[in-house]
């Protein structure tokens, strides 16, 4: 039995000012009605058995303050209906002040509101991160993605996600879209793999995808992150004069424009002091991502030199035609919590 709650309340408020308005037509109506769902619970004619009919409500929380109300007195008409049910899929914090605003009252006053219709509150943890590779791995299968999204794809997804489900499959989609509707990605000069790295910059490292398909990221953004990242990693410790490090100091510094520090544990301070200058010039999460392996491994996974401008000359060329929706936010955030409340 499916219905509309908010439209079943609205029939009887409709019908009860045609009545005259008076409370007790409204309660014969509403008495009807708990009549008609009464005797349909009873029902069982399989088993023998009660049936009970259960009522989800999610995503309450999302709705306007207005409606959050409007539904709470919807189902108060019928809490007292027995075999009848109704699961609240929800954060009841966002609920309770909502409440609280209606009602021009504090927070206070929307719990008090709340515990006169909520029964049981059930809060959910968020999932875990295998829980989420689970999931991932699922919303793979049903897309005939499995085969694109390796190990490594999977794990960014989870952690760069913030374990939400609903970023994580709308990510797989756009992975879908662009692979089915965009051929130049299966090209000998391309891959799919590619496109995976495409997909995840795109919605997870917003800043850096900008730069890296912008005017003013210089001939090869990719080279120049990964300098920056080994620059960074020893600049408080350099090796000596020798070492191989110093050549991407160099390339790092004198493409910029920027001074080249001498080589030698005394250039500690001028490395310390053009890295300042640069991290205020490269994209604002820079210095985070510059010590995030799993995202300098994705940077790598590109391939050669060559690879990396072949990749970037398509993504400037053709850009991506799913949109990100700007909505994933620089650093993971914490998992969505939800209460279940039944009332």
């Amino acid at each position: 039995m499916i219905f509309n709650l908010l439209g079943l309340r609205r029939v009887v408020d409709t019908l009860w000012q045609e009545l005259g308005g008076d409370a007790k037509s409204r309660n014969e109506l509403r008495d009807l009605i708990a009549g008609m769902v009464t005797e349909w619970v009873a029902q069982d004619a399989n088993r023998g058995g009660r049936r009970m009919l259960i009522v989800f409500v999610d995503d309450l929380d999302r709705c306007d303050d207005a409606v959050i109300v409007e539904l709470c007195e919807a189902i108060k008409l019928y809490l007292d209906i027995p075999g009848l049910v109704f699961i609240l899929a929800c954060d009841l914090s966002v609920i309770s002040r909502g409440v609280a605003v209606v009602a021009r009252g504090q927070a206070q006053a929307g719990r008090e509101y709340l515990e006169k219709i909520v029964q049981v509150a059930y809060r959910l943890p968020p999932p875990s991160e295998q829980q989420v590779i689970q999931l991932i791995a699922g919303y793979a299968e049903q897309s005939g993605t499995g085969a694109l999204l390796d190990h490594r794809a999977r794990q960014i997804l989870a952690e760069r996600s913030g374990h939400n489900p609903r970023r994580i499959k709308r990510i797989v989609n756009s992975l879908v879209l662009e692979h089915r509707l965009n051929p130049d990605w299966t090209a000998p000069s391309l891959s799919s793999s590619l496109l995976v790295t495409a997909i995840l910059l795109q919605h997870l490292y917003p800043y850096f995808y900008e730069h890296l398909v912008s005017d003013e990221a210089g001939e090869d953004p990719i080279l120049e992150f990964l300098d920056y990242a080994a620059v960074r990693a020893e600049a408080a410790d350099p090796p000596g004069p020798e070492n191989a490090w110093w050549s991407r100091v160099n390339r790092l510094f004198s493409n910029r424009g920027m001074a080249v520090p001498e080589r030698g544990q005394g250039a500690v301070k001028q490395l310390a002091e053009q890295l300042d200058r640069l991290d205020r010039e490269m994209p604002p999460e820079s210095p985070d991502l510059a010590r995030n392996q799993a995202f300098l491994a994705l940077l790598r996974a590109v391939g050669s030199r060559s690879q990396w401008t072949t990749f970037r000359r398509q993504l400037i060329r053709r850009p991506l035609g799913v949109d990100p929706l700007a909505d994933v936010p620089l650093a993971a955030e914490p998992a969505e919590q939800s209460n279940a409340a039944v009332a």
